[in-house]
């Protein structure tokens, strides 16, 4: 289950960051990327996630994709690069 976890950013607006405690990473919702195919109507909300514990140098995000039934499948995603890599690009 997700817990919501209320958070101020350095410039004092309040944003919203939900943790889960069973995975054992925090959802950072204020990155959110939806992407939408119109021809399908499949869509996705891509948020970045911080780990309790980093498994990986490697940049994750959380991946929820329409599905049949009406509701999101989740996935995590890895990419292949760091987030020192990603400024470089």
């Amino acid at each position: 289950m997700f817990n919501p976890k209320n958070n101020k950013s350095e410039h004092l607006t309040a944003s919203r960051d939900i943790y889960n405690q069973e995975q054992g990473f925090t959802i950072k919702t204020d990155f959110v990327k939806f992407i939408e195919d119109t021809e399908t109507g499949v869509n996705s909300y891509n948020f970045p996630i911080i780990r309790d514990t980093p498994i990986t140098q490697n940049i994750e995000n959380l991946l929820l994709q329409s599905n049949d039934e009406g509701g999101y499948n989740a996935y995590i995603i890895e990419y292949g690069f760091t987030k020192e890599q990603i400024t470089t690009l």
